[in-house]
């Protein structure tokens, strides 16, 4: 039997790697402009993306013509998903 720490852990590492699959599809919708995924996509990811986008916006990594949040995001969750373990 699981301990709760163990399934706790679980749900963290499949939680995180559907978010990964989200911001993969955010990267290729980019990429080819379909505009009914985006609207899907931006009411899943925006929560994740914007506080991104926000630090993004002060630092030299910035620039107007792509968006490198989804990847970054993409980034921190695979750092996250491994720190907790999973």
């Amino acid at each position: 039997m699981m301990q709760i720490s163990q399934l706790l852990a679980k749900s963290f590492s499949i939680f995180f790697t559907i978010l990964q699959v989200f911001l993969l599809i955010q990267i290729f919708v980019d990429m080819f402009s379909v505009s009914f995924v985006k609207k899907a996509l931006k009411f899943v990811l925006d929560p994740i993306l914007n506080p991104v986008r926000i630090l993004l916006s002060h630092s030299s990594f910035f620039t107007a013509i792509t968006d490198l949040s989804p990847i970054i995001a993409f980034l921190m969750l695979s750092y996250l998903q491994q720190l907790i373990g999973a």
